[in-house]
């Protein structure tokens, strides 16, 4: 993934949720809220702020990146479930969203315990038009292909 298409995906999230904090449907009864921020708490890191992840409530800008690079590669993955599993099982295989997220941005190895991260990713993601919320599964919306596509070549 080069930097134009990373910032276009940066770009649809902030574009879908605004400057303010937002509540983000889950497609039942629930939501919760999300905010974008810079800077959070001095580290010098910009990213998402969501009130569903307890204590660690701060996901990276390069968290919605590594999705999509995902599904840009293998088209659709299953979403993973860390709740049940530790990653490479069968539960949170590594080519799954939730274990490819832990692997590649924190550094979780095969056979060790992983934070769940997958709601707020998967529903932000879907607010924005980029994957579609399939029942344990996520694939690239045409928007999202199209997107990536019109920015591939530009560096």
């Amino acid at each position: 993934m080069n930097q134009a298409q990373r910032d276009a995906v940066k770009n649809a999230i902030k574009f879908s949720l605004g400057d303010n904090e937002t509540n983000i449907s889950m497609g039942n009864d629930k939501q919760f809220t999300a905010r974008v921020v810079n800077n959070y708490n001095n580290t010098g890191l910009d990213g998402i702020i969501v009130s569903n992840l307890g204590a660690q409530p701060f996901l990276i800008w390069k968290a919605f990146e590594e999705v999509i690079n995902l599904l840009l590669t293998n088209g659709e993955s299953i979403t993973g479930y860390a709740m049940k599993g530790v990653l490479g099982d069968e539960c949170l295989p590594l080519n799954s969203v939730e274990g490819w997220v832990a692997h590649t941005l924190y550094n979780r190895q095969i056979g060790q315990h992983v934070f769940r991260r997958i709601t707020p990713l998967r529903w932000i993601l879907g607010r924005c038009e980029l994957v579609n919320n399939g029942h344990g599964y996520l694939s690239l919306t045409e928007l999202a292909t199209n997107l990536m596509n019109q920015h591939q070549d530009i560096n």
